[in-house]
């Protein structure tokens, strides 16, 4: 069993006076725990799209040391919550506590909140807010900003809010548990203690014993054969010592602390999340920060044969520079030379260095043109990508990735030789796993393009899932 911070106990003993007094939803929990207007905290989930804004009000959001401090604690509260949950401590009841919303206001001074027009209102004073990045007063002033959560802290927050909570019997002594350990081990601690100085006694006797033969033998010139054949009193007092030695050395053994020598770190398996941009996104690099949950970020490198991002060389350097994980894609134009293509894409990168991701081109419905939907031959178009794929993997020692929708991919990239090669699939509609193309269903995806609303600071990308180790999204 975990040990408790002394704010989390305070944290628990609410839980357990909350949920002991009358059902109550996560949602209510939060505004008597955390989402409280006397301290400047309040969030807001959109359901419908699982992602949350966790706000702060101005003199928090704008001191970094305060809104890093808020956020960490925030988030703290949602991992008690979540050990409680895995461990039965308490149950989320698949019951509504309310009518269920698309969006849910958390704070206990937003009162019975509405949808106007395109505003929420949030409570009698008229405060509202009309975009997820800021809550503002009735005069339209900013009062409140808001940083995006990590989809695994939305997810649970989406699922949960409306649900009723119930404590399990067995959280009222999670507090108590930690008594009768402390007192086991003072027992402990006394045993140890008494054997060790029964140990140093007879250690200290057998010193003074061997002494004194060691003093007889001096004065007496005795051959230590003869005193070695009577001595069998001698022996089996040697023999006892031994005896006591051992047991002293298996009471250290078993009763002080082992040193442990550093284990490798092992690499964590689980959900990374990144974006991908161009030079629409303009510097939105800057504008990522320990707040953020992303792990890595795929830049527009180049498209067609002529065309390079705008972005493109600020992005690659920033994200070098802010150690994140970076990769580059090419927007593939159908019916254009596949050989200039992968050229100009390589000329423009240069250089992908090991822990950088794979090369990736990008095909989809807008890289054919529109003069020539109608004329598109299948054939040739799965060996001209063919050709950029072997010609990118030759040139840069590393296996390209794709990225294409499932319908795109089932229509025209039915050809099995592409399933040697990674997918990074674009799927908004699923929400647990992404509905895999015909040539990819038996090997997997490695990328997962999951919702094109993702937001940082006001600016909108795509937001992709890597699952894995973090090292694998390299190859």
């Amino acid at each position: 069993m975990r040990s408790f911070s002394t704010k989390e106990k305070k944290l628990i003993k609410i839980i357990i006076s909350m949920t002991s007094a009358q059902n109550v939803s996560l949602k209510k929990l939060l505004e008597k725990m955390f989402c409280i207007e006397e301290k400047g905290r309040a969030v807001i989930i959109q359901t419908s799209e699982c992602y949350s804004v966790f706000y702060l009000k101005n003199n928090l959001f704008d001191n970094e040391e305060a809104k890093k401090e808020q956020c960490s604690a925030f988030l703290e509260v949602i991992s008690l919550l979540k050990y409680l949950s895995q461990n039965f401590y308490i149950y989320f009841l698949p019951i509504r506590y309310e009518k269920d919303e698309n969006v849910y206001c958390i704070q206990d001074g937003f009162d019975h909140p509405e949808i106007v027009k395109d505003s929420i209102i949030l409570n009698k004073q008229g405060e509202y807010t009309n975009h997820p990045q800021n809550i503002m007063d009735k005069g339209g002033n900013i009062i409140y900003k808001g940083v995006f959560l990590d989809k695994d802290t939305s997810s649970f927050l989406a699922n949960h809010c409306n649900e009723v909570l119930l404590m399990a019997e067995q959280l009222k002594n999670l507090l108590v548990e930690e008594m009768p350990k402390i007192e086991e081990k003072t027992k402990k601690q006394k045993k140890w203690k008494w054997s060790s100085l029964l140990n140093v006694f007879m250690i200290l006797k057998f010193g003074i014993m061997m002494y004194l033969i060691w003093n007889e033998l001096q004065h007496q010139n005795v051959n230590i054969n003869t005193i070695t054949a009577s001595n069998t009193e001698m022996i089996s007092n040697i023999d006892s010592v031994k005896i006591a030695l051992g047991t002293l050395d298996s009471l250290f053994i078993e009763k002080l602390p082992k040193k442990e020598s550093t284990p490798k770190p092992l690499p964590e398996i689980g959900f990374f999340y990144g974006i991908d941009i161009s030079h629409y996104n303009k510097d939105v690099v800057d504008k990522i920060d320990l707040s953020d949950s992303i792990s890595f970020v795929i830049c527009k490198a180049t498209e067609g044969i002529h065309y390079r991002d705008s972005y493109f060389d600020y992005n690659w350097k920033r994200l070098k520079e802010k150690s994140i994980i970076r990769g580059a894609y090419h927007f593939y134009r159908v019916n254009v030379n596949p050989t200039k293509q992968a050229n100009h894409y390589i000329n423009v990168v240069k250089k992908w260095n090991p822990d950088d991701i794979m090369p990736i081109v990008d095909i989809e419905q807008n890289s054919i043109s529109t003069s020539t939907k109608k004329k598109i031959n299948k054939e040739k178009l799965q060996k001209d990508l063919l050709l950029f794929l072997e010609h990118i993997e030759k040139n840069t020692k590393r296996k390209p990735m794709i990225y294409v929708s499932k319908s795109f991919a089932d229509k025209y990239l039915l050809n099995k030789k592409f399933a040697k090669y990674p997918l990074w699939i674009a799927d908004y509609k699923s929400k647990k796993a992404p509905r895999l193309p015909k040539t990819w269903r038996n090997v997997g995806y490695k990328i997962w393009q999951k919702s094109n609303n993702y937001h940082i600071k006001s600016t909108r990308e795509d937001l992709d899932v890597f699952y894995g180790k973090l090292e694998d999204i390299y190859n």
